[in-house]
C-alpha cells in the first residue's frame, strides 16, 4: 500500500494527467486552448519537481513555479472550469510563496540560530509553532544575544502580502473544484520502481478533506498577524509593556475575526467531506481518500471503524466550542486543583479582541528590567478579560495562581 502525498511529486519523473470531468465548453476550442496551457504548465512543474531535495529549504529548490503558475492561469482564463488547472494552479501558487528568497531573508534574520539548532529550515520550523516551550526558548535566546530589535512585523507583512492571498486563492480554487464536482485521474510513473505506475483519482470528496486543514492554516496565519509584537533599540520588557504604545496592540485588518470565520468554515468542510464520502456509490479503489476500502488514505485504518461518524462528532465538538460558552471545572481536570469553574467564551475572544492586551495585565514589579514579578494578590484591571472569561474574579485567579505556585 502506498500513500500518495502531494509533496511526493518531486520524486516522480513522468506524470500523465487525464481529466475525467469539468472541462466543458460549447465549441471545444476553449478547452483545447486550456489543455495546451495546462500541458505547458505541467511540464514546467514536472521538470522542476524532479530535482527537489526535501532536505533543503524550499527556496533552494530548483522549481520554476512562477512560470508554471502563469501557464495554469492562462488555462483557467481559457476555461475557468478546467479541473486539472484548478488543482495545479493552487499547488504552483503555494510553491511560488515558499520558494521565495525574500521569505528566506526574513526568516533567517529572525530565527537563524533557532532553526539551525533544530536542523530544520526556518519555514517548516516556524510553521510548527506555536509551542510554549519553543516560544520561551526564543525569548531567552534573543535576550541572551542582546539583539537590538526583533522586527517580527517584517514576517507579518510578508504573510499579509503573499501568504494569506495565496491561501485565499487556493481556497477559491478548491471551492470551484467542489462546486463543479470535479474528478481528476492521475497516472504516475515512478522510474525508481521499475516504471511502476500508480493511478489515483482526485474528486470533490478529496477537495473537501483538503479544504478543512487549509481553513485551519488560514486561521493560524490570520492569528499570526493579529497583534504587534515588534521591539526595537534594545527595549526591555518593562519599557515595552509600560512605554511602547504599539506593543500588543491589534494590527489593522480584523485578522482575529477572519481567523474565526476560517475555523467556522473548517467545521462546514469536514461535514461536507463526510457527506460527499458517504454519498459515493462507484468504485473507490483508486480514490485518494476512502472510508473503508482503497489503496491510499483509508479513514477507517487511520481513525478506526466508523471514522466518518467520529469526524462528524469532533466537528460538532469544535462547532460547539466556537459558538457556545464552555465551563472548565479545574477540580475535575486535576486532583488538588481549586474549586474554580472558568467560563470561556471563544467567540468573544475572536470577535471582540482585547486591544491592547497590556491594558488587561495585572500590576507588575521589576526587580530587574527583564524579569517582572506579579504583585500579589493578583489584581487584573478586568478579571473577565472583556467577557472572554465572564464571571471570573481576581479572587478566583488568585486561587489558581496559588495552586500553580504549589505545583
Amino acid at each position: 500500500m502506498k500513500i500518495l502525498r502531494f509533496a511526493a511529486l518531486g520524486a516522480v519523473c513522468a506524470i500523465v494527467v487525464g481529466l475525467l470531468a469539468g472541462c466543458s465548453t460549447e465549441d471545444g476550442t476553449s478547452a483545447q486552448s486550456a489543455d495546451e496551457h495546462f500541458a505547458l504548465g505541467f511540464q514546467e512543474l514536472e521538470d522542476g519537481m524532479q530535482n527537489v531535495d526535501p532536505d533543503l529549504p524550499p527556496w533552494e529548490w530548483e522549481v520554476d513555479a512562477s512560470s508554471a503558475y502563469e501557464h495554469f492561469e492562462d488555462a483557467l482564463d481559457a476555461d475557468p472550469d478546467h479541473c486539472g488547472a484548478l488543482l495545479l494552479a493552487s499547488l504552483s501558487r503555494l510553491l511560488v510563496v515558499i520558494t521565495d528568497p525574500d521569505l528566506a531573508d526574513i526568516l533567517n534574520d529572525l530565527f537563524e540560530d533557532e532553526w539551525q539548532q533544530r536542523g530544520r529550515s526556518p519555514l517548516f520550523w516556524y510553521l510548527g509553532m506555536p509551542d510554549v516551550r519553543d516560544a520561551l526558548e526564543i525569548a531567552k535566546s534573543l535576550q541572551e544575544r542582546q539583539r537590538d530589535d526583533f522586527p517580527f512585523s517584517q514576517l507579518q507583512e510578508y504573510i499579509e502580502d503573499e501568504v494569506i492571498p495565496a491561501l485565499n486563492y487556493v481556497d477559491a480554487n478548491l471551492t470551484d473544484f467542489e462546486d463543479l464536482d470535479c474528478e481528476v485521474e492521475l497516472v504516475i510513473e515512478i522510474p525508481e520502481e521499475e516504471r511502476e505506475t500508480i493511478t489515483v483519482v482526485l474528486d470533490a470528496t478529496d477537495a473537501y478533506f483538503a479544504h478543512a486543514p487549509l481553513d485551519v492554516l488560514q486561521a493560524v496565519f490570520e492569528m499570526t498577524v493579529a497583534y504587534n509584537v515588534d521591539w526595537a533599540d534594545g527595549q526591555t520588557l518593562q519599557e515595552l509593556l509600560e512605554d511602547d504604545p504599539d506593543f500588543l496592540t491589534l494590527r489593522p485588518g480584523n485578522h482575529l475575526q477572519a481567523a474565526f470565520g476560517e475555523l467556522d468554515d473548517m467545521v462546514v468542510h469536514v461535514n461536507e467531506a463526510c457527506d460527499e464520502l458517504q454519498s459515493e456509490t462507484g468504485p473507490q479503489t483508486f480514490d485518494l481518500i476512502t472510508e473503508s476500502d482503497g489503496m491510499y488514505i483509508v479513514l477507517d485504518d487511520m481513525f478506526g471503524e466508523g471514522s466518518v461518524d467520529s469526524l462528524r462528532f469532533y466537528a460538532d465538538m469544535i462547532d460547539e466550542a466556537l459558538h457556545e460558552q464552555a465551563e472548565i471545572d479545574l477540580a475535575e481536570l486535576e486532583p488538588g486543583a481549586p474549586a474554580v469553574v472558568i467560563t470561556l467564551d471563544v467567540e468573544e475572544f475572536f470577535m471582540d479582541p482585547l486591544d491592547p492586551i497590556t491594558d488587561y495585565l495585572p500590576e507588575l514589579t521589576w526587580p530587574n528590567p527583564d524579569e517582572p514579578d506579579v504583585v500579589r494578590p493578583i489584581d487584573f484591571p478586568d478579571p473577565t478579560f472583556s467577557d472572554v472569561t465572564p464571571g471570573m474574579t481576581n479572587l478566583a485567579w488568585e486561587e489558581i495562581a496559588d495552586w500553580m505556585d504549589e505545583e
